[in-house]
């Protein structure tokens, strides 16, 4: 019989001490739980922010691209209207240089000869009558 107490005594001691190291185990998962569970409010809440910050971000880039579109529409035309003006400056400035050439040659010239025949018309009446 003492044999068996013996026994009986050392077994209760031993799942007294499984009972404790598993309270005290659960007491830690129980911690560990309440830390997780604040841990996951907590990321819970940074992911909506997140997701908020994205939405906006996306809008943001939305209308930035828009704007960007816009703008190089704009520019585009500008260059077009830039080569237009361009082009007629350039018609413009050969016109002119066209023009220039022929009044500094040939009416230059022509002034010349005309001027000769001025000065041979107001000698021709003063010949006349000088007899």
């Amino acid at each position: 019989k003492g044999e068996v107490e013996t026994e009986f005594a050392d077994a209760k001691k031993a799942c007294d001490d499984v009972k404790t190291a598993l309270s005290d185990q659960m007491k830690e998962n129980d911690g560990h739980i309440t830390t997780l569970k604040t841990d996951i409010k907590a990321l819970e809440k940074s992911i909506a922010d997140d997701r908020e910050a994205l939405v906006q971000a996306e809008d943001t880039l939305k209308d930035d691209q828009l704007y960007l579109k816009d703008l190089t529409q704009r520019c585009e035309d500008r260059a077009k209207d830039w080569d237009q003006r361009s082009g007629v400056r350039a018609q413009e400035l050969e016109a002119l240089s066209g023009a220039l050439a022929v009044l500094k040659g040939d009416v230059s010239s022509l002034d010349a000869k005309v001027n000769q025949r001025a000065l041979l018309v107001q000698q021709a009446p003063a010949a006349k009558a000088a007899p």
